[in-house]
């Protein structure tokens, strides 16, 4: 891996790439037209990078899947918290036998 200068010769960005998931950070793809890299800007162990990256994808994979924990969590809060209250079918939904035994037993305190 390297640090290329923004302004370094023979470096463009090109087109910013469509995706899913992760929306905040922009991905494009990256343009290297005889772009020259001065030997005091390579990052880490020559030819390693790959494994660097590889590295980075498995801290990724471990924060995104805690944030979906954490926001299926969240929405399994709501909708107990809406059940709570709405009435439907002469009571509240949380009193209705079928619907309690199909929630989960860990949020129904």
């Amino acid at each position: 891996m390297f640090i290329v200068e923004k302004d370094a010769p023979g470096f463009n960005v090109g087109r910013q790439l469509q995706k899913t998931g992760w929306l905040c950070s922009d991905t494009a793809e990256l343009v290297f037209d005889e772009c020259r890299i001065p030997a005091e800007n390579l990052l880490g162990e020559e030819n390693k990078g790959f494994y660097s990256v590889m590295q980075n994808f498995q801290n990724e994979r471990l924060v995104l899947a805690a944030m979906a924990l954490g926001e299926c969590e969240r929405g399994l809060e709501v909708t107990w918290d809406y059940v709570r209250g709405r009435k439907a079918f002469g009571g509240v939904l949380s009193d209705n036998k079928v619907f309690a035994s199909a929630w989960p037993c860990s949020r129904r305190g």
